[in-house]
């Protein structure tokens, strides 16, 4: 399952933006999915929480849009600085 890969690879991105940033936790993460991309929603969907667990994105949400053309693309991060 290749998205779990992937997922583990947005997460530790976001994670250095968010140290960058020096914020707390993320609130929301967004990418984009194509149907062509050969990434599968609902496996990425299921992936995202295992690969964010222990992490400050284990309580974001993730927002993902679809399109129709071959795009895996991390978009925004909404954080918390406390």
């Amino acid at each position: 399952m290749h998205e779990l890969t992937l997922a583990i690879d947005l997460v530790d991105r976001a994670t250095e933006i968010l140290k960058q940033e020096g914020a707390t936790e993320a609130t929301s993460l967004s990418i984009t999915i194509g149907k062509l991309s050969g990434v599968d929603r609902s496996c990425f969907e299921f992936a995202f929480p295992e690969a964010a667990k222990g992490t400050k994105l284990e309580k974001a949400h993730l927002i993902i849009t679809e399109t129709d053309d071959h795009t895996f693309q991390f978009h925004s991060l909404e954080v918390t600085n406390v």
